[in-house]
């Protein structure tokens, strides 16, 4: 089973740069990682190559809308299985390995999700973001 992560940017290198390590620190390394950046600067594209130059790196238009860039990465899986990131985002560092575990007991499973924790002001809130 494959899978690919997009990580997708938008004129927040800084924050990019967080996520990014966020998911080369994962567990499991069983998947490839694309950043897709359709920012109106370089700045992201500029830190890509130069902290993490062995990464995939995907220059997009300034004028996608944002559905528009989900679509254009959508339209370029070649895995089996894909996750859209965003780069304001942490992986937490057992992902990987935990949705491919969820992928492998639930093959035929349309869509696979995970809750998220928010952070506000350096505090992470106690809760996570989906209570149902």
């Amino acid at each position: 089973m494959s899978l690919t992560i997009f990580v997708l940017c938008y004129n927040r290198p800084d924050l990019a740069r967080l996520t990014i390590q966020s998911i080369v620190q994962q567990s499991c390394q069983n998947f490839r990682l694309i950043v897709s950046d359709h920012s109106t600067n370089h700045e992201v594209e500029a830190m890509v190559k130069g902290d993490f130059p062995s990464i995939s790196y995907i220059k997009r238009s300034t004028s996608l809308k944002h559905l528009e860039h989900f679509n254009a990465c959508i339209d370029e899986v070649q895995t089996d299985y894909y996750c859209l990131f965003h780069d304001d985002d942490l992986m937490a560092p057992n992902f990987v390995e935990t949705m491919l575990k969820f992928i492998g007991a639930h093959p035929t499973a349309a869509a696979y999700a995970c809750n998220a924790f928010i952070e506000t002001n350096g505090r992470v809130e106690p809760r996570p973001s989906f209570i149902s």
